[in-house]
C-alpha cells in the first residue's frame, strides 16, 4: 500500500520543526557575541545588547556547538579585557 503524500509531507515537516515556534537563532550571532565579549561585556550585557533573553542564549549554546564556542570565547575575552 502506497503512503499518502499528505502524510509524507507532514512527516518531513515534523522532522524539520519538532514542535513549537522555530528558533530565532542566526549563526551571525556568534561573531557578535565574540565582539561584545572583547569589549568586556558580561553574558548578561551581551544578552541585553543582542536583545535575546539569557536563558535563550544558554539554550542555543546547548543546541548549537558553534554558539557554545562563541560564548566560551566571549567569556575569555571579557576576562582578559577586565584584567588589562
Amino acid at each position: 500500500m502506497a503512503n499518502n503524500p499528505d502524510q509524507e509531507l507532514a512527516a518531513e515537516t515534523s522532522q524539520k520543526h519538532p514542535g513549537g515556534r522555530p528558533s530565532t537563532y542566526d549563526p551571525a550571532y556568534c561573531q557578535k557575541v565574540i565582539d561584545l565579549g572583547a569589549d568586556g561585556m558580561s553574558p548578561e550585557q551581551i544578552s541585553a545588547e543582542i536583545d535575546i533573553p539569557r536563558t535563550t542564549m544558554l539554550s542555543w549554546a546547548e543546541s548549537y556547538p558553534e554558539f557554545s564556542t562563541a560564548l566560551t570565547r566571549a567569556k575569555e575575552l571579557e576576562m582578559a579585557w577586565w584584567e588589562n
